[in-house]
């Protein structure tokens, strides 16, 4: 199922937007020196892509988005940028 919204961790609900997953990604490949646009938007398509086949409701939240982007760098190959967006995730969620 299409992901239509994301549960932050507040409990607010915000729509699904592909490109703030295209932004954080893209975070975490220039913090490893890789510079691709073009990567983070395609990588974003596929989280999206992701989140659909394994979503059981419209709402997913944001740490379901979270690990699916995990799970698409590692799987795309991208080790390090994933260790570079969790360690970011982690201190997002001990601020």
């Amino acid at each position: 199922m299409k992901p239509m919204a994301v549960i932050k961790r507040d409990g607010k609900a915000v729509p699904f937007e592909a490109v703030r997953i295209a932004g954080a990604i893209s975070r975490a490949l220039h913090a490893e020196r890789v510079r691709d646009e073009g990567l983070a938007q395609e990588l974003a398509r596929v989280v999206e892509e992701h989140l659909a086949r394994v979503a059981e409701r419209p709402e997913v939240g944001l740490e379901e988005v979270q690990d699916a982007v995990v799970h698409v760098l590692q799987e795309s190959g991208h080790y390090e940028v994933a260790i570079t967006y969790a360690r970011y995730r982690d201190a997002r969620e001990r601020a």
